[in-house]
């Protein structure tokens, strides 16, 4: 199954993320990560390991995203400055991100 990317908000303050839809993997965002470092040049600047959740935090300058997995929701991701500009940066760059796992997977 090919793996896409789906616009979602999550909660009431209408933080948009995006879910990767056919790539349901607790540690699947090491690789995301890892492709967006390859890729964009973004850096590890942290991590929360729950026990129904884990949240990995990249940056590159000021923007920084968070990589989530949670039992409920899958992996998905997310700015955490919520405006069209970054928000469309990201989707821009997940599809990208999707394409190589794609052709890995």
């Amino acid at each position: 199954m090919e793996i896409s990317i789906v616009r979602f908000y999550a909660d009431k303050a209408e933080r948009l993320e995006f879910l990767l839809k056919n790539y349901d993997y607790i540690d699947g965002n090491e690789l995301i990560a890892k492709i967006m470092s390859d890729e964009f040049g973004f850096v590890p600047a942290g991590q929360i390991d729950g026990i129904w959740y884990k949240i990995i935090r990249i940056k590159k300058n000021d923007l920084v995203y968070e990589l989530m997995w949670h039992e409920d929701l899958e992996n998905s991701i997310y700015s955490l400055t919520q405006n069209d500009y970054e928000n469309d940066l990201l989707e821009s760059r997940m599809n990208k991100v999707v394409e190589i796992l794609n052709a890995k997977i």
